[in-house]
């Protein structure tokens, strides 16, 4: 074997483990570190903005239903106190018709008691002063003054009868009388006893 030839191979050789040895060492530099650091913070960094990115997406989303929560709840609020303010007001106009009908009601129900009052007057006056079949002593039982039938009832054919008596007694004596079939007038004076019999009421005039 040449010896001449062994040396330069043993040298190559020798250089390129002296080469490999060099580049671990560079590629296990600070440096290197560094960077590796960098890329995994940047790394982590992105992945925190893509997770910050969704969280304000959810944050704008539940602002966003919020929102239209609160929307709809012064929505109804609104109608709410529309319908109360239409209610109140209805109200008020129901009561004030009330009031009113009452009012009227209580001022119908005075006009009422006024007529009724004038209506008993008058009929107590008509009381007083109408005759009707019956024996009556003048200025005791009737008033004395002109009274006017309008003649006969129907219940005697013969007619309207009326007579001037000389007491209430059953014996009594007839002063005058009449028997009529038409309207009749005849004037009355205190003390007399006056009879009236199938005749209509004799009113004083």
């Amino acid at each position: 074997m040449n010896k001449a030839l062994v040396l330069p191979v043993g040298i190559g050789a020798a250089g390129l483990v002296l080469g490999g040895l060099m580049g671990g060492l560079i590629g296990a530099s600070p440096v290197a570190g560094l960077e590796q650091q960098v890329s995994q913070q940047a790394a982590s960094i992105s992945t925190l903005s893509e997770k910050n990115a969704t969280l304000v997406a959810d944050a704008e989303g539940h602002a966003a239903a919020i929102k239209e929560q609160e929307d709809l709840a012064a929505d109804a609020k609104s109608t709410a106190e529309t319908t109360i303010a239409e209610f109140r007001e209805t109200q008020q106009a129901q009561t004030t018709k009330l009031k009113e009908r009452e009012t009227a009601v209580a001022s119908a129900e005075k006009q009422l008691a006024r007529d009724q009052k004038k209506f008993d007057g008058a009929v107590a006056d008509r009381e007083a002063n109408t005759i009707s079949s019956g024996l009556y002593e003048v200025g005791v039982d009737v008033k004395a003054g002109k009274y006017k039938t309008a003649g006969p009832d129907g219940r005697n054919p013969v007619g309207c009868y009326y007579a001037w008596l000389s007491s209430s007694e059953s014996d009594a004596d007839i002063l005058d009388n009449n028997i009529v079939n038409g309207q009749a007038v005849v004037t009355l004076r205190k003390g007399q006893f006056f009879e009236i019999k199938s005749c209509e009421d004799f009113v004083k005039q």
